[in-house]
């Protein structure tokens, strides 16, 4: 459970990083603060299952700070989404977006079979 609230805090700090500002996103969704919230947290569960497949084919390692390099860009990318098209990003792009980036972080300085078993992994969880 902590680490499913670290992912969702995280997440917002990357929708407080979009510029021109957290207030704009909400103007430009106009559909509530609250509910905002909960479309762009509702991604934590699939973000941390994907995070943990993946952390679990790699030995637990880590190449990085996952938060910080793949929680805060997405919630960055979310609120440029609305911002760019005042609605929330369909679920298949976000899920998409996220597989990618959970990917991209664990495959770093990876080649050959332990890149493939990332990519495995996470694979399995995203079918």
């Amino acid at each position: 459970m902590s680490a499913q609230l670290i992912t969702a805090a995280f997440f917002m700090e990357g929708m407080h990083a979009v510029k021109p500002g957290y207030d704009a996103v909400i103007t430009a969704w106009g559909q509530g603060c609250i509910e905002m919230v909960d479309a762009l947290v509702s991604y934590v569960s699939f973000s941390t299952m994907l995070c943990d497949a993946a952390s679990l084919a790699r030995d637990g390692i880590y190449p990085g700070v996952f938060d910080y390099e793949v929680s805060v860009p997405f919630g960055k990318w979310f609120g440029e989404y609305i911002l760019i098209n005042k609605d929330v990003p369909p679920r298949a792009e976000a899920q998409t977006w996220l597989i990618n980036n959970v990917t991209a972080f664990f495959t770093q300085g990876l080649t050959g079979q332990n890149s493939e078993d990332v990519r495995v992994a996470i694979n399995q969880l995203s079918l």
